[in-house]
């Protein structure tokens, strides 16, 4: 069964260990994507944690993640955008463009929240991760 996702933000990795990802709503230019497309090649996005749960009317924020981009050899690469998107099945979240950082859960169920890397690997694919997301 094919799923369906809806884009609901953007962001970049952190430059540093220590710092949350930025996320909001169209943060990157098509001119930054091709400049960081020239200079940097990664393999995979590791996103922790991979399961969120969250309780009907409790709002989270994605800044909480940590999501890592790595290249083939297994160094982080840091500063990659990245698109955030949800499984459309169901209305079980509410974002909002003028924080898309911030999640509410409205409805009790179960849906995946996709991070999909703007960098692709260097055979044309791009490194998906996924995170569950439990609203109880």
């Amino acid at each position: 069964m094919k799923r369906y996702f809806v884009n609901f933000g953007e962001g970049f990795t952190a430059e540093h260990d220590y710092e949350p990802p930025m996320i909001g709503w169209r943060v990157i230019g098509l001119a930054e994507i091709r400049e960081i497309r020239a200079r940097a090649q990664i393999d995979s996005l590791v996103v922790h944690p991979s399961k969120i749960n969250i309780r009907i009317g409790q709002t989270f924020s994605l800044k909480n993640l940590m999501v890592t981009a790595f290249d083939s050899n297994g160094k982080v690469v840091k500063h990659i955008p990245f698109s955030l998107a949800h499984e459309k099945i169901k209305s079980i979240i509410e974002t909002q463009k003028a924080n898309p950082e911030l999640i509410k859960g409205v409805k009790s169920g179960q849906i995946d929240l996709r991070i999909s890397s703007l960098v692709p690997r260097p055979d044309g694919t791009y490194p998906v991760a996924f995170i569950k997301l439990n609203i109880r």
